[in-house]
């Protein structure tokens, strides 16, 4: 996190940028009590370029408000996003936000009306809108949890993880594991074979720990409509070459809710117990495989991250991207028997929400592309969808 200091009159204003979450939460302190002793009584805390804001971070918000009552001081928050908008609404905080009207960039959103070789796209897309961060969590040869993801509703994640907040006890059943708009979902590798799962209330977290993954905070999510010429299907590397020709940018993330002709793809059927790369024949008793093409159509939750093969990446995250046609990308799938989906949401959590209440998850892969020929089993086709679109930014 960046905190800037901008002086204006009798008025400090603290211009905070990035996430404040317990790593920043004291920091932040430290700063309102900096300027407090050097006489200034009247601080403003600009929250406009921050994308998250944790428990931590909001008790750090009470502690700098007590600090000014106790010099009869004035303590606002001036220019919250909506997402910590509703986050500052939950925890009681929304009083300290100070009511001004600061000119803000126009923003103009254009109108989508894409055809690609197998499907229409339509929506509306603005390129001014902030960018996601992509960052790598933990390590691809970690044999225990490395990190605690909250799973908040501005949080995209995929990986190899399992629910709760207890790291140790994370390896024993850690298995695929995806997070959009406060749902958490992992496939245990304790031998359930079911998919489990938390959604988390209203501006409230999903805790869970993660042995390797990619993560991105994300402070605008874009929807779009897609859907497959008729009598036709949309492969699943199309479909993400299209999302980086929309998003303009060599990196993308997103979360989507479809109509699947199929989907291929892989398991963990046990955790991981060595740092090696798998090995035959042991693999069979690790990974389970989609080993043919199937008609079953389903309804799935992808949620994913996707670059150009040319972007500039950190090793990390580059290691956890794999080839699906033109791009790279890492894709995880969580699956439900097959209903037909409404073409319009009011947002990817209602319609998280309305799924869930709708059905109960299947399976969860993580997607793979089978480039083998007549030999393989080829690569996810999708019928029609809401796809929720980022724009992304890599963090080294």
């Amino acid at each position: 996190m960046d905190i800037r200091v901008e002086p204006e009159g009798s008025v400090v204003r603290l211009v905070l940028q990035g996430r404040l979450d317990a790593t920043w939460a004291d920091p932040l302190v430290e700063a309102v009590a900096l300027q407090v002793r050097a006489g200034q009584h009247t601080i403003v805390l600009d929250l406009g370029a921050v994308d998250f804001l944790s428990s931590a971070g909001i008790r750090a918000l009470v502690r700098s408000q007590r600090m000014l009552v106790a010099v009869r001081g004035s303590f606002s928050l001036a220019s919250p996003t909506n997402l910590i908008r509703t986050t500052l609404k939950t925890a009681g905080l929304l009083a300290l936000v100070h009511n001004e009207t600061r000119a803000e960039p126009e923003r103009v959103a254009h109108s989508v009306n894409k055809r690609s070789a197998t499907a229409d796209w339509s929506g509306a897309w603005d390129a001014s809108a902030p960018s996601s961060h992509i960052e790598a969590l933990g390590r691809p040869d970690a044999l225990e949890a490395q990190a605690q993801v909250a799973c908040a509703a501005q949080e995209l994640c995929v990986g190899i993880g399992a629910l709760g907040e207890d790291l140790a006890a994370a390896a024993p059943r850690a298995g695929e594991f995806l997070a959009a708009a406060g749902l958490a979902a992992t496939l245990p590798t304790d031998g359930a074979r079911v998919p489990d799962y938390v959604l988390a209330s209203a501006g409230g977290t999903a805790s869970s720990a993660v042995l390797h993954g990619l993560r991105s905070t994300v402070p605008s999510l874009q929807p779009l409509r897609f859907e497959a010429h008729s009598e036709a299907v949309t492969p699943l590397a199309e479909w993400l070459s299209t999302l980086l020709d929309i998003a303009g940018t060599p990196c993308a993330c997103f979360a989507a809710l479809v109509e699947a002709h199929e989907c291929i793809g892989a398991c963990r059927l046990a955790p991981p117990k060595h740092s090696q790369e798998f090995t035959w024949p042991q693999v069979r008793d690790e990974l389970a495989f989609t080993t043919e093409r199937s008609a079953e159509r389903r309804t799935a939750l992808l949620v994913g991250f996707v670059a150009r093969p040319d972007a500039i990446l950190p090793a990390a995250v580059q290691h956890q991207l794999r080839p699906h046609g033109a791009t790279l990308a890492h894709v995880h799938a969580l699956l439900f028997p097959y209903r037909p989906l409404p073409r319009q949401y009011t947002s990817l959590g209602d319609a998280l929400e309305e799924q869930l209440n709708a059905a109960q998850p299947q399976a969860l892969l993580h997607l793979l592309a089978d480039d083998r020929g007549a030999e393989g089993v080829g690569m996810t086709e999708l019928l029609r969808g809401t796809v929720w679109l980022s724009r992304s930014e890599v963090r080294s």
